[in-house]
């Protein structure tokens, strides 16, 4: 069954930056200008990679900050071309051009040393008798 192509009511333009790769040269990337609600409900504006395969928006641990997140206890660990890093899941509203939505991101939390992050889990199966 076919269905009649859809245009989006909101059309979001963005541009792409050029950046040096250390195994590719002079690269493109595309990015997009979004707005982040923070919990003083200011839009924030940041530049963000637009990336078409992703899960979900990763959020920089000091941007995480002046959004005003605060640490939670259930730390994950997510898995890319990089190794894993901790991050804690939360519910935020972005805006993309004049469209609001609530998303999911993760906050990354590079500063959060490893052992800190799985020492409680290490604690517990190493106790196990």
């Amino acid at each position: 069954m076919e269905s009649s192509p859809r245009r989006n009511p909101h059309p979001v333009t963005f541009k792409y930056r050029v950046e040096r790769s250390n195994i590719f040269g002079s690269i493109k990337r595309p990015v997009a200008k979004a707005y982040l609600r923070s919990k003083e409900d200011e839009w924030l504006p940041c530049f963000m990679y637009i990336d078409s395969g992703a899960d979900f928006t990763l959020i920089p641990y000091k941007l995480g900050l002046s959004l005003g997140f605060e640490m939670e206890r259930e730390v994950r660990e997510v898995y890319g071309v990089g190794g894993g890093i901790p991050i804690v899941v939360k519910s935020m509203e972005m805006k993309l051009g004049d469209m609001p939505m609530s998303v999911r991101v993760g906050w990354s939390l590079p500063e959060l040393p490893r052992a800190e992050a799985r020492g409680v889990l290490w604690t517990i199966r190493n106790f196990q008798t």
